[in-house]
């Protein structure tokens, strides 16, 4: 039981923060004015500002996360592309850390993060449509279909 309230209530909702992160990341190195990441849904409890970056933290934090991310002109397909890769390769990279150094061994938490992690990066990557929500692989795939 504990195993699960830890994915719920920490793994998960750290998870998607990075992944996030990821995405706002790549954006901001490619000059995005404006980014925002809103974590978890329901009554907004947190919010504030850091840089460019706009926060918002929501009650549930174990349920969902976007990002954002405004510019002058729109981004460029492969930019837009880089922009979707970024949350998938920060939840990557930090899974094989957690791995190859043996540190998601060392407690519940860190071996929820590893395995949490790596399941954000992979089903981000399918490339699916649903009820006009777009994962990560959609939208990059879409980049580099032109249009007819």
């Amino acid at each position: 039981m504990i195993s699960l309230i830890t994915l719920i209530f920490i793994a998960a909702p750290v998870s998607l923060l990075i992944h996030e992160l990821g995405h706002v990341t790549v954006a901001l190195f490619l000059g995005a004015e404006n980014s925002l990441i809103s974590l978890g849904s329901g009554q907004e409890i947190l919010k504030g500002r850091i840089g460019k970056l706009d926060f918002r933290i929501h009650l549930f934090l174990f349920h969902g996360a976007y990002s954002l991310n405004e510019n002058k002109q729109s981004f460029t397909n492969s930019q837009q592309a880089l922009i979707s890769m970024g949350g998938p390769v920060m939840n990557v990279c930090l899974s094989a850390a957690l791995y190859f150094t043996g540190i998601s061994q060392l407690s519940v938490l860190l071996h929820w993060l590893f395995l949490f992690n790596l399941y954000l990066a992979v089903v981000n990557l399918v490339p699916i449509s649903i009820k006009g929500r777009k994962s990560d692989g959609y939208r990059i795939v879409k980049c580099f279909i032109k249009p007819k």
